[in-house]
């Protein structure tokens, strides 16, 4: 997940609030750290939708890039 934080998320123009909004309700205090463990398992616990990653403004390839690292 530290290799792709910096690309993780994204924040279209039209958008910004609800791309903030989605981004802190992963924020349950601890750091960014905490915040990247929580994307990686709610993704995970979707069975790596790419549906729920374009809903959270997450970048799908980085995630998948992710999940073929920890395999």
């Amino acid at each position: 997940m530290l290799e792709v934080a910096a690309n993780l998320f994204y924040s279209p123009k039209d958008k910004q609030v609800h791309a903030n909004n989605a981004r802190s309700s992963f924020d349950r205090g601890g750091g960014d750290h905490i915040v990247l463990l929580n994307v990686f398992d709610q993704w995970k616990s979707t069975d790596y939708s790419y549906q729920w990653c374009f809903n959270h403004f997450i970048q799908y390839k980085s995630l998948k890039r992710v999940k073929e690292i920890r395999e």
